[in-house]
């Protein structure tokens, strides 16, 4: 069996501040470095995110969530692209080498049922052919994009086979909580064969569309809990994310359970 070390994904900006009501942007470390190099840059981000939230918005552009996301007021998208653009240019680094973003939207929060739309900021409503469009622009004008989480809502199936028409090979699709309707858009997904190309992860681009499954642990998350859900998705997912909810920001149960699951 082939074993790596997982990728390090943190919070960076929050997008409830604002108008805008897409759930957060992460940094994600790229594989082109080692864990060690991987962990100083994005803390150097961090920081620089800081340094250029306080000189646009004073003190109060320090303030942060116990995740550690910064909270900037926010009316679109490419408002928190400018910032981690600006922040890792800071940083001496370059979105979409060292660094990529990864949107995490959740669609499910914002979609109207009886509507069938989207409300993506306060009062500005958007189909999901619009929603697919936006996103396509942000991944076309961002290089450093490298996915989004729950871009929409998993009763939106239809619009699901539309998006990776168009994005599936180009960014990572993640699917939270790994909703049963989706299981068969994620079946399609194949391992890439020799000379096909490589992994999204090691910044390159795969002609095979590539989803992870998002995995939230809690208080009640059992080692058992864990393999048996990703046992489960294998087939589906090449890769599985660990994330921990605000209130065990500080807990020691992720790392409890990496532990666990390496030792197996």
């Amino acid at each position: 069996s082939k074993y790596s070390l997982p990728t390090p994904v943190v919070s960076a900006l929050s997008g409830g501040a604002g108008k805008l009501k897409f759930r957060e942007f992460c940094l994600v470390a790229l594989p082109t470095s080692g864990l060690h190099d991987q962990v100083v840059y994005l803390t150097s981000v961090h920081r620089e995110i800081g340094k250029f939230l306080s000189l646009k918005q004073g003190a109060s552009g320090l303030a942060t969530l116990a995740s550690g996301a910064y909270c900037p007021t926010l009316d679109k998208p490419e408002q928190a692209m400018d910032i981690l653009q600006e922040a890792v240019k800071n940083g001496r680094l370059t979105l979409g080498e060292s660094l990529a973003v990864l949107v995490d939207v959740g669609a499910e929060r914002i979609f109207d049922k009886e509507k069938c739309k989207y409300e993506v900021s306060n009062g500005q409503w958007k189909t999901t052919e619009d929603l697919i469009s936006l996103y396509v622009d942000l991944a076309s004008g961002y290089p450093g994009v490298l996915g989004y989480v729950d871009p929409l809502s998993p009763r939106d199936v239809e619009g699901w086979v539309r998006l990776q028409e168009r994005l599936g090979d180009k960014c990572l699709l993640v699917a939270d909580r790994s909703h049963e309707d989706l299981l068969p858009l994620l079946s399609v997904h194949k391992q890439p064969q020799e000379g096909e190309g490589e992994s999204l992860l090691d910044g390159r681009t795969s002609p095979t569309l590539e989803c992870l499954s998002c995995v939230t642990l809690s208080v009640e998350t059992t080692l058992s809990d864990f393999v048996s859900r990703h046992t489960s998705l294998k087939g589906h997912c090449q890769y599985t994310m660990l994330r921990t909810p605000l209130s065990l920001a500080h807990s020691t149960s992720l790392a409890d359970l990496v532990n666990n699951f390496v030792c197996m």
